[in-house]
């Protein structure tokens, strides 16, 4: 339990308060009868809320942290006996120094996170909620965003109903039946996020329900063109997949392409044969016949001219052979991709004599026919993720309304005691419905006003705190104010007869009865009035002075 409170910024007349110590059970703030505001109520119990590890004192109070500027709240819980004292400043407000006596700093420090967790455990608390998930939303204090008396079950302005509603079934630890179907629904949607994800950036295809519809239609004619294509070629298609036959088909133009290349190197050589025969006439030097029938023919310039020609023959004759040889390598070099390609070939099983033209149709045909079969696979495949979501979200849906109806009844049931406790027989009990897993009502029957709508409010976080590990609740005089008198007499009897810790803010005493009188007056741990007896000294509603 919150034991004290104590800050050197906490002043009366000039001089630092005395601690604030705290009972287990009711403890009340109390103001003056005048209804003046602005002296610290709300600001001490923003500060208690500090104390359990909120940030609003700091984030949402800005004209104290203005006006204050740097201080330290000390503050020390009571478990077992045993007092705990720590200190966290609103200049530093992620950490908490653990203290000795005294409250002298030592350097052991914990951050907020750290500190929650600490109280989780000491307050005995094994619910799945962190430790302010739990006392939050039932820390009412003015300028928070809790004080919705249609919604009491909100935590903040921005928390849906689902939220809110799963909150309450684990603080009252009805969640397990939902835990394990909550993860599956998770994790579905999770799933059929990613596949949606990956069709908005195009990873795969997406089609609609008419474009899945004429893909089937197409498929079967593709189906029957790919068996025709198959028995066209004795076949030998019908294991061959796209790949293989677009492979076949490739492997096919390749080898046509060598073999031409094969065949102009075969005509280079004969065209060099016919060369090399028409050059190797034999050397004539005897040239007496032909002076018989020309005497006048000068028999030496024959001879020259043809050893002229004899020499050409030879140089011709050496670069014919050399061009051989080099055709007769590039021959080889093509006999062996040649020889290669008909082996790869041999290993696609089909038979090598396949037109090419079959083979092509049939890996275009067996490409489009796959390309199909994908798209609606994935259309399948999305509807099946959208049937698994759909069948968990349902089943969560009905688990969660079975719980949720264990929770009614529970919540109901308490509200009834309670109001039946204190009040008379003609005052109706709030009741509180849950419509969906994300809506609620909160209302009292037969009576729609404000002040009953807020009285409903604190009955409900009385029972909340009577059947829960809640370890305490914060009501301020915004709250109470709405209530008729004769409902807050017997709100504060209930207030009175807890027995965990309950922090009020009061005022204007004298427009109540006399048993509030003196309820309020037997539980005040801090009386604040105005000018130099506000919480902190002073009031800031004056103007500062340059």
């Amino acid at each position: 339990m919150l034991k004290e409170i104590q800050s050197d910024a906490f002043k009366s007349h000039g001089k630092v308060r005395p601690p604030i110590t705290f009972e287990n059970g009711l403890n009340i703030v109390k103001g003056p009868d005048n209804f003046e505001n602005s002296i610290g109520k709300s600001t001490f119990l923003m500060i208690i809320d500090f104390a359990f590890g909120g940030n609003d004192y700091v984030e949402k109070l800005k004209n104290v942290q203005t006006h204050i500027q740097d201080h330290t709240i000390n503050f020390t819980f009571e478990f077992d006996g045993k007092a705990y004292r720590f200190s966290r400043s609103n200049y530093a407000p992620d950490i908490v120094v653990l203290c000795s006596d005294g409250y002298k700093q030592t350097d052991e420090r914990w951050s907020v996170t750290q500190f929650t967790k600490w109280l989780k455990d000491k307050y005995n608390i094994v619910n799945p909620l962190s430790f302010r998930s739990i006392v939050s939303r039932f820390f009412r204090v003015y300028n928070r965003e809790n004080l919705d008396e249609l919604l009491p079950l909100r935590m903040h302005k921005n928390e849906g109903g689902g939220e809110s509603i799963e909150a309450i079934i684990q603080l009252f630890d009805l969640y397990a039946p939902i835990e394990r179907i909550s993860r599956e629904a998770a994790d579905a949607e999770e799933k059929k996020k990613a596949f949606t994800e990956a069709q908005k950036y195009n990873y795969i295809p997406v089609i609609a329900k008419t474009k899945y519809k004429a893909n089937i239609k197409r498929i079967e004619e593709l189906a029957k063109k790919k068996l025709d294509l198959a028995e066209r070629s004795s076949r030998n298609l019908l294991d061959m997949d796209s790949e293989s036959s677009a492979a076949l088909s490739e492997l096919k133009a390749e080898l046509s392409k060598f073999k031409r290349q094969r065949s102009k190197l075969y005509n280079q050589l004969n065209k060099i044969k016919e060369d090399k025969e028409s050059g190797s006439a034999p050397y004539r030097g005897d040239f007496s016949v032909l002076q018989e029938f020309f005497p006048e023919v000068k028999v030496e310039r024959l001879k020259t001219v043809e050893m002229f020609h004899k020499d050409i023959s030879i140089i011709l004759s050496g670069e014919l052979k050399s061009a051989e040889k080099e055709i007769w390598g590039y021959i080889n070099l093509l006999n062996v991709q040649i020889a290669r390609i008909e082996q790869e070939i041999s290993g696609v099983q089909t038979s090598p004599h396949l037109s090419k033209v079959i083979l092509d149709e049939y890996a275009r045909v067996d490409k489009e026919l796959n390309q199909l079969k994908n798209e609606n696979d994935y259309f399948d495949k999305l509807e099946e993720l959208k049937d698994l979501y759909k069948s968990k979200t349902e089943l969560l849906t009905t688990q969660t309304m079975i719980q949720a109806g264990l929770l009614q009844e529970s919540l109901n049931s308490k509200m009834t005691e309670l109001n039946g406790t204190i009040f008379v027989e003609s005052t109706t009990a709030p009741r509180i419905t849950f419509i969906s897993p994300k809506q609620y009502e909160f209302y009292t029957p037969n009576d729609d006003g404000t002040g009953t709508n807020f009285k409903g409010m604190v009955v409900l976080d009385l029972a909340c705190l009577s059947l829960t590990a809640l370890p305490a609740i914060v009501h301020d005089s915004y709250v109470l104010k709405q209530i008729s008198r004769t409902s807050i007499e017997k709100i504060f009897e209930l207030y009175a007869a807890s027995k965990k810790q309950i922090f009020v803010a009061f005022d204007n005493l004298l427009a109540y009865t006399e048993k509030t009188v003196n309820i309020v007056n037997s539980h005040t741990i801090l009386e604040l009035f105005g000018g130099e007896d506000c919480l902190f000294g002073k009031y800031f509603g004056s103007r500062i002075k340059k």
